[in-house]
C-alpha cells in the first residue's frame, strides 16, 4: 500500500509490482504518460499478490496543464490548471523471464478533452475516457531485454455551454525498446526505444449542432444541423531515444539522446533534437 505526492499512480504501481522499467526521459510508455502535459498531485496504489498473478488498484488526482492565451488572466507560469482524476486496475503475471501486465484505466477531465481546452463558444467540452493497456517485457538472457506496450482509448465528450454537441474520440499509443546490461563493463547499460505518444485516430471528432436556417419573420434560428468537427491531426509524432548509463564515483552517469518527429502531432513543426546528461 502506498501514498504519493507529485508522483503518478502508474509509477507507484510499477514500484509495488517490482517492475524494472528502463529510464527513458522522452520516449515513455503509454502507461507512464497521459499523452498531454499534466501535473500529478496525489496518488494511491494498493497491490495484492495472488500466486503468479498480481492485482493493483491505483488512483490519481492532478491538473491538466493547458496554455493560457489570455495574458491578462494568465498565471505567472502561463498555464491554466484544469482538474482531472483517474482510476486504474492492473493485472500482471510472470512467466519465467517474461512479465506481462494488462491495465484498464478510467480518466475524467473536468474542462478538457485529452488535455485540449475548448473555448466557451465551441461548447466548453468535458470528457471521460477509457483506456486499455497491454505491456510485456522479456529478459532474454545475457543482459538483453525487450519490451513493448500498446494503448487503445475511447473518449466520450460533450459540450456544457454554447453549441450543443457530443462525440466519441478514439486514440492510440505504443512503445517498443531493446536494452542490454553489461556492454563495456559489468554494470553499465544501454537502451533504445521508439514510441508514439497518445494520438487521436482518423475519423474522430465532435458532432456540433450548428444553426443552418434563420427565420426573419420570427427573428430566430429555426433549424440546426449536425456538423463534424474533426479532431484527428495530420502529423504523427514518433519519438526515438537512446540511453547509456555507467557507474561513476559511487553514483551513476546517464546520457539520453532523443529525436521527436512531428512534435505534438503537428506536421508543420521541425524535428526536435535533445540531449540530457545526469549524475
Amino acid at each position: 500500500f502506498a501514498f504519493g505526492f507529485s508522483q503518478s499512480a502508474a509509477a507507484m504501481g510499477a514500484q509495488l509490482a517490482g517492475r524494472r522499467d528502463p529510464a527513458f526521459l522522452i520516449a515513455q510508455t503509454p502507461e507512464q504518460a497521459l499523452g498531454f502535459a499534466s501535473n500529478p498531485m496525489t496518488a494511491m496504489a494498493l497491490r495484492r499478490d495472488m500466486g503468479r498473478f498480481g492485482l493493483t488498484l491505483a488512483t490519481e488526482q492532478g491538473a491538466v496543464l493547458a496554455p493560457d492565451n489570455n495574458p491578462l488572466l494568465a498565471q505567472r507560469s502561463g498555464w491554466q490548471r484544469l482538474g482531472y482524476d483517474r482510476v486504474a486496475v492492473a493485472l500482471d503475471r510472470r512467466f519465467s523471464g517474461l512479465s506481462t501486465v494488462l491495465t484498464a484505466t478510467h480518466l475524467r477531465e473536468q474542462d478538457s478533452l485529452l488535455g485540449a481546452q475548448f473555448g466557451a463558444g465551441l461548447g466548453a467540452v468535458k470528457s471521460a475516457s477509457w483506456f486499455v493497456d497491454a505491456a510485456a517485457r522479456l529478459e532474454a538472457g545475457g543482459g538483453w531485454s525487450i519490451g513493448a506496450a500498446y494503448r487503445r482509448g475511447w473518449t466520450f465528450a460533450h459540450t456544457r455551454t454554447g453549441f450543443s454537441g457530443s462525440g466519441l474520440v478514439g486514440s492510440e499509443a505504443f512503445a517498443a525498446d531493446i536494452g542490454k546490461n553489461g556492454i563495456f563493463s559489468g554494470h553499465d547499460s544501454f537502451g533504445l526505444r521508439i514510441a508514439q505518444p497518445l494520438r487521436v485516430t482518423s475519423g474522430s471528432g465532435l458532432d456540433l449542432q450548428l444553426p443552418s436556417y434563420f427565420d426573419y419573420s420570427t427573428g430566430a434560428v429555426s433549424r440546426y444541423d449536425s456538423q463534424r468537427l474533426n479532431l484527428a491531426p495530420t502529423g504523427r509524432e514518433l519519438d526515438l531515444e537512446m540511453r547509456y548509463a555507467v557507474p561513476f564515483q559511487g553514483g551513476m552517469i546517464q546520457t539520453n539522446l532523443y529525436m521527436r518527429r512531428d512534435p505534438g502531432n503537428v506536421a508543420t513543426l521541425a524535428d526536435d533534437y535533445g540531449l540530457a546528461l545526469r549524475y
